[in-house]
């Protein structure tokens, strides 16, 4: 099986994955890949980024998937003009190893055991534009993901208290989705003070 990504899309998705988590399996980058198409997945619990990448992939069944662990894909140096070329990905050997292949050199990984969460059941088919209030870390990802692919800013769909849609302007082939923060969990201080 060959399956191809770019350093954009396993940079991006970084952004949103856990880290150091208890679910181990979130802790890494979830390849899916199709026969004309790879998406890039990742998620911590509280967002999550799918990136489409197109390629032509050798060998692939409906929906093949793994997932390369987070500190494979910290450890490839892909420069900024490198960020759009391909990297390939071959595997597994007979030993279980996936190779990746690009710019930055070679990497030569385990995937990581589990059973990725289905990412389509939180983005939102429609969003009601209700404001919600959202983690600005969350959000300052949303636009560096949006950078290393290559535009200026992403668009946060707000949904009141459901996931909000995070998209891309003119590039359909980003969504994100971002998690709310729960107003009735949150103690807001008295500022009153500020305008005396």
């Amino acid at each position: 099986m060959i399956v191809h990504v770019t350093g954009a899309a396993l940079k991006a998705a970084l952004l949103h994955a856990a880290k150091n988590d208890i679910r181990y399996y979130l802790n890494g980058i979830c390849i899916e890949a199709h026969e004309k198409e790879t998406r890039v997945i990742a998620t911590d619990g509280h967002r999550a980024a799918v990136v489409r990448v197109s390629a032509e992939n050798v060998d692939v069944t409906p929906r093949t998937r793994f997932i390369i662990p987070r500190a494979t894909v910290e450890s490839m140096k892909v420069s900024k003009a490198a960020l759009k070329h391909p990297i390939a990905i071959e595997g597994p050997n007979d030993s279980g190893e996936y190779r990746a292949t690009g710019g930055f050199g070679v990497a030569i990984f385990q995937a990581v055991e589990g059973v990725f969460p289905d990412y389509r059941r939180v983005i939102p088919e429609t969003t009601s534009g209700k404001l919600a209030q959202y983690n600005p870390a969350y959000l300052a990802d949303m636009a560096k993901a949006a950078e290393l692919l290559g535009h200026k800013f992403s668009y946060v769909e707000h949904n009141g208290d459901g996931p909000a849609r995070v998209t891309i302007p003119k590039y359909p082939d980003f969504v994100g989705v971002v998690m709310p923060v729960r107003a009735d969990k949150v103690e807001v201080p008295d500022t009153s003070w500020s305008r005396a």
